[in-house]
């Protein structure tokens, strides 16, 4: 009996190294954060798989809950900003940059823990063209600056 807590307990300890941000005290909340993430992982490999097989239809389905906007907090006036001038203005895409250019696990998880994946661009384009078509609002294409 004492030897199968033992190995319980050290499978315990590889799964807490390999999920990042778990909680190390408490077992039963480790678990749930564990079945989290396998769950976005789950859900970054269907999305990533449906764009390679041109189901970024369906994908944009999977992904519908994604906010587009977010309440500005520094400016306290509580006008609404988009989530990518937000990300960009706060420095996130810079340090995602960095990591991609040091570690591609790191910059991976640092991304995970702000709620966000990658993906390709095409998928992103699909997905924003289906909510703003829900929305009823045009579509403005971002101008392409590689000239």
């Amino acid at each position: 009996m004492q030897l199968r807590r033992e190995r319980i307990a050290e499978r315990m300890r590889a799964l807490q190294e390999l999920v990042p941000n778990t909680n190390k005290t408490d077992r039963a909340v480790m678990l749930d954060e564990i079945l989290d993430y396998v769950k976005f992982l789950r859900l970054q490999v269907k999305v990533l798989s449906m764009s390679r097989l041109g189901g970024a239809g369906a994908v944009a389905q999977l992904v519908s809950d994604i906010p587009l906007s977010v309440k500005g907090e520094a400016s306290g006036g509580g006008s609404k900003q988009q989530v990518w001038e937000k990300w960009s203005t706060d420095g996130t895409e810079k340090q995602v940059a960095k990591l991609m250019d040091e570690d591609i696990g790191a910059a991976m998880q640092f991304l995970q823990s702000k709620a966000l994946c990658m993906m390709p661009v095409s998928l992103a384009m699909a997905i924003y063209d289906t909510q703003h078509s829900q929305d009823g609002q045009p579509v403005k294409p971002e101008p392409n600056n590689t000239a």
